[in-house]
């Protein structure tokens, strides 16, 4: 899984039982991939009997895509079907609020376009971080049941006294 517009996200196919640098290509369902503005195709390694070849992915577009890995060798008779690596996308989106200091207020962060739960949303807050069903120190978490591809944590601050950074941390 991978955050929309992340960046620089490695894609890696490793090839065992080699003894000279197989040919790797790559493509994106049926295009092949070169180097461009979207992709860096690296070269093919060769460490032993395993060769390693990786497609950095420059930045994540907003769709689930599927990257597929084809090796070609001299020493085989046959080429070995493609593998494919399915890269799945989601968003997160948190609201920015301007609040008068001592007043309650509470901060959303939704997680959405996923096709599962994410294992766990916590916010962090001066370092200290906070998991859903905590009420403690001003800070009280509730995260609310995945549904339609998307989850939303809150974060209620009973008291706030001055500005501070409140970051929603997801784990896919």
């Amino acid at each position: 899984e991978v955050k929309s517009g992340t960046t620089n996200t490695p894609v890696t196919c490793i090839v065992s039982g080699v003894t000279t640098a197989p040919t790797i290509t790559w493509s994106d369902g049926s295009a092949p991939i070169t180097t461009g503005a979207d992709y860096s195709v690296g070269s093919v390694s060769l460490s032993g009997n395993t060769a390693t070849a990786v497609l950095t992915v420059v930045k994540a577009s907003n769709a689930d895509a599927t990257y597929t890995c084809l090796v070609t060798s001299a020493e085989w008779l046959k080429t070995d079907d493609p593998h494919t690596v399915p890269i799945n996308v989601y968003d997160i989106t948190v609201d920015t609020t301007e609040v008068r200091a001592g007043t309650e207020t509470t901060i959303t962060c939704t997680v959405s376009n996923i096709d599962q739960a994410p294992s766990s949303i916590k916010w962090e807050v001066d370092g200290t971080q906070y998991e859903h069903g905590a009420a403690s120190s001003g800070y009280q978490v509730n995260n609310q049941a995945y549904q339609n591809m998307e989850q939303k944590s809150t974060l209620k601050v009973t008291s706030p006294t001055e500005d501070k950074p409140y970051t929603c941390i997801v784990t896919i």
